[in-house]
């Protein structure tokens, strides 16, 4: 008996629903701007030539769902169940006021009364959205108007109509900092439509939704529509459907975006489903205030504006604009020089775009492959304390630039210096030169003036000064230049020693404790001159430490008593500073003889210690062994005196 009644209510339907649109659900614009809501359509900011794509997939349970009375009972009946849709969309914003959108359903599967309705489209839907109050660019409140008309294109069926129709509505929107709330109200204007118990006429369209970004690329949403005929069905909960949509969104700056969430009916009236779930993606150029364009490469460029998108932009002030890399062409030579000539050994500081850089450098020129630009490179160069000089060049594409450095000596302080004879009488003749690791900080060799005196400018470091005078031993003094002015007066003794090109000649002898090889005290001086000689002249090079004795006594002794001496000799200069590779010894003994052995006299001369000049050699070579006696060795005559 129920099932006949069903049968008999249900059975008008086919006949007179050709008309009627059960599907009820409007996408709103999918341009991906997180503010947005799935339906209540939101008049936000807009740029010209901005566009976008997309499409929703839908499914939804019992759309359409007939409420009737039986026997004083509220009977439902399922009208159009398991509906699975496509949702597209697309737009085009022709002015920053006015966007043109075009929407339409594609219908995969459906059932109605008579079973499976087969793959169709739906209204397709022209609208535009034509902003009077655009938010600020802190947000604020947005005002639009959205008319629509809606085209029939497929087969008349419940869930299309056959008839143009159309509407329009007013948009609020309210843009906080993170939530942004959007209300629509509004008319829909359908071809008249019955379908049973439930109208299809013109009704009231309502929306409210609020979304949330919860960070930069993705929003949370929900929001409430209506949908309420203007004349009222006698049959309860039939006359205003009402859905309650959930969602989230997300969206990339490549333009990428995407919706998902789900739909669930507050009322049983046509087009309310029972719940929908939908998922959605799209393609758009929106211009966005709130999300940043994508910057591939991290170099603060957006990549529309990116010429380079996958290599960042070289900061230099030098076409900085186009995104790209600056071309490392060009090269740069920095040539550092003392007094015109090229001068290694310094260190190097070169400032580019990039900053400074420093180099320690054996030689004079440094080379680099530098980056072209319009401000200039510059270099400065410093050795030691006392040499400084800076310069600078711009450098243009593809080019070999050269900078040249001039160091220049930084005066740090003066030596005022007097020499005199022991008497205190000043020696014209004397000259001033210096010694140091730095030799450009100090003058070169000069003569004091008639009165003995002379003052010199020094940069800063520690120096030795040698003051020399024919005829007179040298003084040498080590003095630490800097703030305090250095002021040297001396007296040089007579000298005890002469050079001549082949050797060193000493006018006094060395004096040796008899039979030993322990030097005497007196002949201290002569042989701190001698080493005061050999320090300061380093163009002598190596010398030969020479020891002789006379013909008297053991052959063997005397040679083992000659090397002794001529090693003690070696060992003392080298206590007063003379560097121990540039002496050797050598005992002769009795072999080279300079004067008579047979007079006490003649023996005496011959008793004595050479300075022999090697020169500087070509490389070294190794040492000549010398005959020593063995230790403890006794002499079998008599040891020459003295």
């Amino acid at each position: 008996m129920r099932s006949l009644l069903l049968t008999l209510l249900i059975a008008p339907l086919t006949a007179t629903a050709q008309e009627f649109d059960a599907h009820g659900f409007s996408v709103a614009p999918l341009d991906g701007d997180l503010r947005d809501s799935l339906s209540v359509e939101r008049p936000g900011f807009m740029t010209a030539k901005d566009f976008y794509v997309g499409g929703v997939f839908e499914y939804a349970k019992a759309p359409l769902v007939q409420v009737f009375e039986v026997a004083d009972t509220t009977r439902t009946t399922t009208i159009v169940d398991n509906l699975v849709a496509l949702n597209l969309s697309a737009g085009f914003t022709a002015h920053e006021r006015v966007r043109l959108d075009v929407r339409m359903p594609v219908y995969f599967a459906s059932f109605g009364p008579d079973g499976y309705q087969g793959v169709d489209t739906g209204v397709l839907r022209l609208s535009s959205m034509i902003l009077a109050v655009v938010p600020g660019e802190d947000g604020g409140l947005g005002f639009g108007f959205v008319p629509w008309i809606d085209l029939p294109t497929g087969t008349e069926s419940l869930l299309n109509t056959a008839k143009v129709a159309g509407g329009g509505k007013l948009a609020l929107t309210h843009e906080g900092e993170a939530l942004t709330i959007n209300a629509n109200l509004g008319v829909q204007f359908n071809p008249d439509a019955q379908l049973g118990n439930i109208g299809g006429d013109d009704m009231l369209v309502a929306g409210l939704g609020a979304t949330y970004l919860v960070k930069e690329t993705v929003a949370v949403g929900a929001e409430a529509v209506l949908r309420t005929p203007w004349v009222k069905n006698e049959a309860p909960g039939t006359n205003a459907p009402a859905e309650l949509i959930v969602s989230a969104r997300g969206r990339q700056p490549t333009g990428f975006n995407w919706i998902g969430g789900a739909g669930l009916g507050l009322t049983s009236g046509a087009s309310a489903a029972k719940f929908r779930l939908f998922f959605g993606l799209g393609f758009g150029k929106i211009t966005d205030r709130y999300i940043a364009p994508l910057d591939t490469d991290g170099d603060g460029i957006v990549d529309p504006d990116d010429q380079c998108v996958t290599e960042p932009e070289t900061v230099n002030a030098y076409l900085d604009e186009d995104g790209c890399p600056d071309s490392t062409d060009s090269s740069l030579a920095v040539h550092v020089k003392w007094q015109g000539e090229p001068l290694g050994g310094s260190t190097l500081v070169l400032t580019g775009p990039d900053g400074d850089e420093t180099f320690e450098t054996a030689e004079s020129t440094t080379r680099k492959d530098v980056v072209p630009g319009p401000s200039d490179w510059t270099a400065k160069a410093t050795k030691g304390v006392c040499l400084a000089g800076e310069g600078a060049v711009a450098v243009e594409v593809a080019q070999e630039a050269e900078l040249v450095v001039e160091l220049q000596r930084v005066i740090m302080g003066k030596a005022d210096i007097t020499v005199m004879n022991s008497k205190g009488e000043p020696l014209p003749d004397a000259t001033i030169r210096w010694m140091t690791d730095t030799p450009e900080c100090v003058p070169q060799q000069e003569q004091v003036d008639a009165q003995g005196k002379l003052i010199q400018e020094l940069g800063g470091g520690t120096h030795t000064i040698v003051v020399e005078a024919p005829g007179f031993a040298s003084h040498v003094q080590e003095v630490e230049v800097g703030e305090v002015d250095i002021v040297l007066s001396t007296k040089l003794k007579s000298t005890k020693i002469r050079v001549e090109e082949k050797k060193i000649v000493i006018l006094e002898k060395v004096f040796f404790e008899t039979n030993k090889d322990v030097i005497k005290s007196q002949s201290y001086e002569l042989l701190d001159q001698v080493a005061t000689t050999i320090r300061t002249n380093p163009q002598i090079g190596n010398l030969l430490v020479v020891g002789h004795t006379d013909s008297q006594g053991r052959k063997s002794y005397n040679m083992d008593l000659s090397q002794r001496r001529a090693a003690a000799v070696r060992q003392y200069l080298i206590d007063k500073g003379v560097k121990a590779e540039r002496l050797e010894a050598k005992g002769m003994g009795p072999e080279v003889p300079i004067d008579d052995n047979g007079t006490a006299a003649g023996r005496a001369n011959n008793r004595r210690v050479e300075f022999e000049i090697l020169g500087v050699p070509k490389a070294p070579e190794p040492e000549t062994p010398s005959e020593v006696a063995p230790e403890g060795a006794a002499p079998e005559d008599a040891a020459p005196a003295e």
